[in-house]
């Protein structure tokens, strides 16, 4: 063996020697087998390519640089260490304060700390947006419990911010949604949209939407408030499609019914002015 390379696709290869093979393989020198001798080229590329003090063929210390070095912590190592570990604040303690709150939409992991990046507090898993990143499709009742469970915990776990999760109308009746609010508590979602669509659903800005009679979204609304751990662990926002199909007023006494059945927050889809 007298040479090695290090192709661009990252695969390590020796050469066969065209004369006699030595009688003492380069390795051998340091007790080595071939696998350790390829390992310590590219380390040593790869130290080079970093910029850090190669410690190939030499007993120095290793450099603080390096993976697995100890080095003395800073106050300022310390206080961005204590704060990436602090918990942020909750989605019912950012509600509370005495400020609006933008949450904008993302649907999946990337967004979510792009958003995070951006110095957002909160984020919200879009249902559009879930719908056409997975299938290329509009809104309009192609994703069901187990797509938003799925996206749901990458993002919840790449945003490291309260996540609302677009979960559309459940899918299906009150014990649908009392296992979809576990299953989103499990994936680390700090709430979810609830609406009163009738199934299959579509954006709330297209037209044709219906929804469905109140008794029957308000059982879906209570089986959500009984099925989470505890009213400050999730937030339950509660969406009214009626202004389309009622008029504003009777979005509105929706909206005050849905209070009383368990939500924490009121949204009503789609005023048709400024004024409303």
């Amino acid at each position: 063996m007298n040479a090695g390379t290090l192709s661009r696709h990252g695969v390590y290869s020796f050469e066969q020697p065209t004369g006699p093979w030595p009688a003492r393989r380069p390795w051998q020198a340091d007790g080595l087998g071939p696998g350790c001798a390829a390992r310590s080229r590219l380390r040593s590329l790869q130290d080079t390519r970093l910029g850090r003090p190669s410690t190939r063929g030499s007993a120095a210390a290793p450099s603080s640089n390096l993976p697995g070095s100890r080095r003395p912590e800073t106050q300022i190592n310390r206080a961005a260490r204590a704060a990436a570990m602090a918990a942020p604040p909750s989605l019912r303690d950012l509600l509370a304060a005495d400020r609006p709150l933008v949450v904008p939409g993302v649907y999946d992991a990337l967004g979510a700390k792009i958003a995070a990046a951006a110095g957002f507090e909160a984020m919200f898993q879009t249902g559009y947006g879930t719908s056409a990143s997975m299938f290329g499709m509009p809104d309009m009742g192609f994703v069901g419990a187990a797509e938003t469970l799925d996206n749901a915990r990458r993002i919840c776990a790449a945003a490291g911010v309260p996540v609302l999760v677009d979960s559309d109308t459940g899918y299906g009746n009150a014990v649908s949604v009392w296992r979809l609010v576990q299953g989103l508590e499990a994936a680390g979602a700090a709430g979810m949209f609830l609406e009163d669509q009738r199934w299959p659903k579509r954006c709330g800005h297209m037209r044709g939407k219906e929804v469905v009679g109140y008794e029957e979204y308000a059982e879906k609304l209570r089986a959500a408030a009984d099925a989470r751990s505890s009213r400050d662990a999730f937030v339950i926002v509660a969406r009214t499609d009626a202004r389309a199909t009622g008029g504003l007023g009777e979005a509105i006494e929706r909206g005050r019914r849905n209070v009383e059945n368990g939500a924490d927050v009121v949204f009503v889809e789609a005023p048709a002015s400024v004024d409303e």
